[in-house]
C-alpha cells in the first residue's frame, strides 16, 4: 500500500518516493536525479525540474501553457538557458515538500504535476518571470490545472457508464416500447 503526501508531511524519513509520486512526476524526478549525477558541480533545483516537466507531461502543460498564451517550446529554451538555476531557486527536496502539501489540501493520493506546477509558480524564479511578463500571477496557474483536474475526473465519472448516476442520465431503457 502507497503511502499518501499526508504520511510524508508527518515523517519524510525513509520515505520512498516511488510510492508518492505519479507516474508523469517519478519520470520527471527521475531525470532530475540522472542531470544531478551528470553535472555534480549543479544541483537539481525547482527550474531543472521544471524544464523536465515541460518535456515529459505534454497533456497538462500544453493545457495550461496555451490558455495562458505561453509558448512552451519557447519556456523551454528559456529553461534550458538558465539550466543549472539560480541560487535562488528552491531545491528539489523543497519543491517536494511543498507539492507533498498542496496534495493534501487537494485531497490526492500522490503528488500530481498540477501540484508540483503550482509550487513551481510560487517558488522558482524563471517561471515567476515569465509570469510577470505575461502579466499572470500564482493563481491563475493554480485556477487552471485545477480545471484540468475536474475535467480529468469529470471524463472519467462518464466513462463509468454502469453507475447510478450515468444511469439516471439515460433514463429508463425501453420507454418507447409501450
Amino acid at each position: 500500500i502507497g503511502k499518501t503526501p499526508a504520511q510524508f508531511l508527518e515523517n519524510s524519513e525513509g520515505f520512498n518516493l516511488a510510492d508518492l509520486l505519479s507516474f508523469g512526476m517519478a519520470k520527471a524526478v527521475s531525470k532530475c536525479l540522472k542531470f544531478r549525477k551528470r553535472n555534480p558541480d549543479s544541483r537539481a533545483n525547482s527550474t531543472v525540474l521544471f524544464y523536465y516537466l515541460l518535456s515529459i507531461n505534454p497533456g497538462l502543460i500544453n493545457f495550461v501553457f496555451l490558455r495562458l498564451l505561453v509558448n512552451p517550446k519557447e519556456t523551454k529554451k528559456t529553461l534550458k538557458e538558465n539550466l543549472p538555476g539560480t541560487d535562488a531557486s528552491p531545491s528539489l527536496e523543497q519543491t517536494l515538500i511543498d507539492a507533498a502539501a498542496i496534495a493534501k489540501e487537494r485531497k490526492h493520493s500522490r503528488i500530481e504535476v498540477g501540484d508540483v506546477l503550482t509550487v513551481l509558480a510560487k517558488d522558482d524564479p524563471v517561471f515567476q518571470r515569465l509570469l510577470i511578463e505575461k502579466n499572470l500571477r500564482v493563481e491563475d496557474i493554480d485556477n487552471l490545472t485545477w480545471w484540468f483536474e475536474s475535467l480529468i475526473k469529470r471524463t472519467e465519472k462518464s466513462k463509468k457508464w454502469l453507475e447510478y448516476d450515468n444511469l439516471i442520465k439515460r433514463g429508463t431503457l425501453a420507454k418507447e416500447w409501450t
